[in-house]
């Protein structure tokens, strides 16, 4: 599961367990779950920072039609 985890550091467990299942293991998803989170492999993802919102500011409308602004 570590060379998994080194040749595909952005698959969740899911895509992990499948990829074991597919080369020949017969573990369930209870013996694969196990086994990653001893091997610290469930880390959260960090959330994004918020930004301070900015008050809303009117629209500006042009005095002409080809007026850009």
């Amino acid at each position: 599961m570590s060379a998994l985890a080194e040749r595909h550091p952005s698959a969740g467990f899911r895509k992990r367990h499948v990829r074991l299942r597919r080369a020949g293991h017969p573990w369930n998803h209870k013996r694969v779950w196990r086994v990653y989170c001893t091997l610290k492999l469930n880390l959260r993802r960090q959330r994004k920072r918020l930004r301070a919102l900015r008050p809303p500011q009117p629209l500006v409308q042009p005095i002409r039609p080809s007026d850009a602004g």
